[in-house]
C-alpha cells in the first residue's frame, strides 16, 4: 500500500529497511541514503493540511540545503504555485552522514546559513533529527529533537524493535517539525498540534517504569474513585494522564488573557476543577513524580499556543479542542 497509508511503526520500519539495502550496495556518507529518508518525510506530508511537499531548493544566495518543506497552496498561481520557483516556507533540511555529531550540525556555520535565508532547519544525521531555530540573541537552539539511535552501530541493528519503540514517537515529531514555521490560523490547526504534542508525551510515558507513576496514580484513583488495574488499567492510567494534562492545558489557555504570554508552569494555579490542579502540580513536582520527561512537551504546546492569534475567534467554545 502506498506509503503514507502505512502506520507510523510501519513507515519507520519501511525507511529503516530501504536504508538497510543500499547500504548492502554502496557504503558512503550521506548522498546515496537521501531517497529513503526524502519518501519517510514525503508520506508525513502527504498527510498533512495544506499538504507539505519535500524537494530540491533553488539557489537564492543562503546555499544549497539538501531538501525543503513546501506547502500546498491552492491561491499561488503560475510560476508560483511550482515549489521549484519559491522559496520553501516551511524550512528546510540540512542532512550529514550517520556517523556525524547532530550537535556539532546544529551549531555549524552551514545551518547559521540556512537560518538566515529559511528561518528553521531540521539537522539529521539519519539517526537523530534536531529542529533548528534561533533564540534571542540569534543563536541556532534545538527546538524540538528526536533520536531513534545513540551511535552508528545501534541504527543498524534490530530494525524491528527500533520501528516498534521510536516509530510513533519520531513520525509525530517530523510533523511538528514540518509545521513548525505553519501560521496558526484556525482551531484545527491548533487541536492538531496540541494532539501531536500529547502523542509525543503519550510516547515519552510509555518508557517510565511503573514505579515512576505510584503516588501519582495513587492520587487520580482518590479523585476519579476508580482503580487502574493490570497491564490494560496501566494503559488507560496513562492515556488518562496525557488527556487530562492537556484538556486542562487547553482550557487554562483559553482563560489567559491574549495579551499576556502563557505559562504552564502557571496553569496549575488557574486551573479551577480539582483533579486537573492537582494533576498539574503533581507533574511540575519532582518530588512527587521523578521526572517523567513531560516538561519539553509542555513547553512546546505552550509555545505553540502563545503563537495563536485572535484565540476568541477562532474558538466558539470547548468542542473545537475534539480530536
Amino acid at each position: 500500500m502506498p506509503s503514507e497509508n502505512k502506520t507510523p511503526e510501519q513507515k519507520t520500519r519501511l525507511y529503516l529497511k530501504e536504508m538497510r539495502e543500499i547500504r548492502g550496495d554502496i557504503k558512503a556518507a550521506e548522498e546515496p541514503y537521501y531517497r529513503p529518508l526524502g519518501d519517510l518525510l514525503k508520506s508525513i506530508g502527504a498527510e498533512l493540511k495544506p499538504k507539505v511537499d519535500i524537494r530540491s531548493v533553488p539557489d537564492s544566495g543562503h546555499g544549497h540545503p539538501d531538501f525543503g518543506f513546501y506547502s500546498a497552496n491552492p491561491n499561488r498561481r503560475g510560476r508560483e504555485s511550482r515549489p521549484g520557483n519559491r522559496k520553501p516556507d516551511r524550512g528546510v533540511v540540512e542532512v550529514k552522514s550517520l556517523a556525524h555529531d547532530l550537535n556539532a550540525l546544529v551549531h555549524s556555520a552551514q545551518v547559521r546559513k540556512y537560518l538566515d535565508g529559511y528561518g528553521t532547519v531540521l539537522a539529521t544525521n539519519y539517526r537523530g533529527f534536531a529542529l533548528v531555530e534561533r533564540d534571542s540573541n540569534g543563536n541556532p537552539r534545538k527546538w524540538d529533537d528526536y533520536k531513534i539511535a545513540e551511535s552508528e552501530d545501534a541504527f543498524w541493528r534490530d530494525h524491528n524493535r527500533i520501528a516498534k519503540e521510536h516509530g510513533p514517537a519520531l513520525c509525530e515529531f517530523l510533523r511538528r517539525a514540518m509545521s513548525h514555521a505553519a501560521p496558526i490560523s484556525n482551531a484545527e490547526d491548533v487541536a492538531n498540534l496540541l494532539a501531536s504534542h500529547a502523542r509525543g508525551a503519550a510516547a515519552t510515558l510509555q518508557s517510565c517504569d511503573a514505579s515512576a507513576f505510584v503516588r501519582l496514580r495513587e492520587a487520580m484513583e482518590s479523585f476519579l474513585g476508580i482503580r487502574f488495574e493490570g497491564g490494560d488499567g496501566d494503559h488507560f492510567f496513562r492515556s488518562t494522564l496525557v488527556q487530562t494534562i492537556f484538556y486542562g492545558l487547553f482550557s487554562v489557555w483559553m482563560e489567559f488573557d491574549p495579551r499576556e504570554k502563557f505559562e504552564w508552569e502557571k496553569a496549575a494555579f488557574a486551573v479551577k476543577i480539582p483533579v486537573i490542579g492537582a494533576l498539574f502540580n503533581a507533574v511540575i513536582s519532582p518530588a512527587l513524580t521523578g521526572d517523567l520527561g513531560l516538561q519539553p512537551h509542555l513547553e512546546r504546546a505552550a509555545a505553540d499556543l502563545n503563537r495563536v492569534q485572535n484565540k476568541t475567534q477562532l474558538f466558539g467554545d470547548m468542542d473545537a479542542f475534539k480530536t
